[in-house]
């Protein structure tokens, strides 16, 4: 089958905000794949599939592909290869989100057993693993774990001059500096990630993750209403990329804290001048 114009068409809708449309679109060509006999192909659109289902917060439904994946990778690849550990990093990546984190940690490991026996240190594939294992270590609270990965990943990237990756391992890295504490320098990697962004013409969720690093930074300084501003853009963002997922009902909490945190400030304010005017009758 064409699976490349499949691929491709995929590309479209997303580029077009039609995300919507992409899993009927997918299901179609997995439909193909099974009648023609095509394993390769199949495996290909249900490792797209999966990370449909994952970016939807449909954890359910990326499980059983999960379960799919499993079964035609271990009989069409060998599994000391890179497409098997690919396979198995979407699966884990698909557990992480959903929150099964054991199982996630459990794929990781096997990955990068993989990886590091067939690839070189440098190889882009790496970067990738340690992006998204670093991830993982940031649910479990591991933030100092998690930016050493990233570190590496970023090092990578940077030296095979992939300015797209630059900018997502920026933009992670970001985020784990806001929780660790380190506000300048985390600025200054989600500033560095949104410059890539733009430049690239990008506008995804790691886009808006790198938003929320920026608007974390101005909750943190008590500018809340900068913030706010922040996170409603990261909001758009993703929604336009991905929809009303569960990062963009995230990303709404986060907005609503800071709208409440200026209405109090504000308050605050407000009330002020009366207490100095009460102080002064007594």
């Amino acid at each position: 089958m064409d699976i490349s114009g499949v691929l491709a068409a995929e590309d479209r809708l997303f580029n077009e905000n039609r995300a919507d449309e992409v899993e009927e679109l997918l299901m179609s060509a997995v439909s193909v794949a099974l009648d023609e006999g095509d394993g390769g192909a199949l495996l290909q659109l249900l490792n797209e599939l999966i990370g449909y289902y994952r970016e939807s917060s449909r954890f359910e439904d990326a499980y059983k592909v999960a379960e799919e994946i499993k079964d035609v990778a271990s009989r069409i690849l060998p599994e000391r290869s890179v497409p098997y550990a690919t396979s198995l990093l979407n699966i884990a990546t698909a557990y992480r989100t959903g929150g099964r984190l054991e199982d996630a940690m459990r794929e990781y490991k096997k990955v990068e057993e993989i990886y590091e026996e067939i690839l070189e240190p440098d190889s882009l594939l790496m970067a990738s693993l340690y992006n998204n294992e670093s991830l993982l270590y940031q649910e479990t609270g591991d933030f100092k774990s998690a930016k050493e990965l990233l570190l590496k990943a970023l090092k990578i990237v940077t030296a095979n001059g992939e300015l797209y990756e630059e900018a997502v391992s920026r933009a992670n890295i970001a985020g784990t500096c806001m929780q660790l504490g380190e506000l300048e320098e985390g600025y200054e990697y989600a500033g560095r990630a949104i410059a890539l962004f733009q430049e690239l013409g990008v506008s995804d969720g790691h886009y808006a993750a790198a938003l929320s690093a920026i608007g974390s930074y101005f909750y943190i300084k008590g500018q809340f209403e900068t913030g706010a501003k922040v996170f409603s853009e990261a909001m758009e963002v993703m929604e336009s990329a991905l929809g009303k997922n569960a990062y963009y009902m995230r990303l709404k909490e986060n907005y609503e804290e800071c709208v409440k945190a200026a209405r109090e400030t504000a308050g605050a304010k407000e009330k002020e001048p009366e207490k100095i005017e009460s102080e002064k009758k007594e």
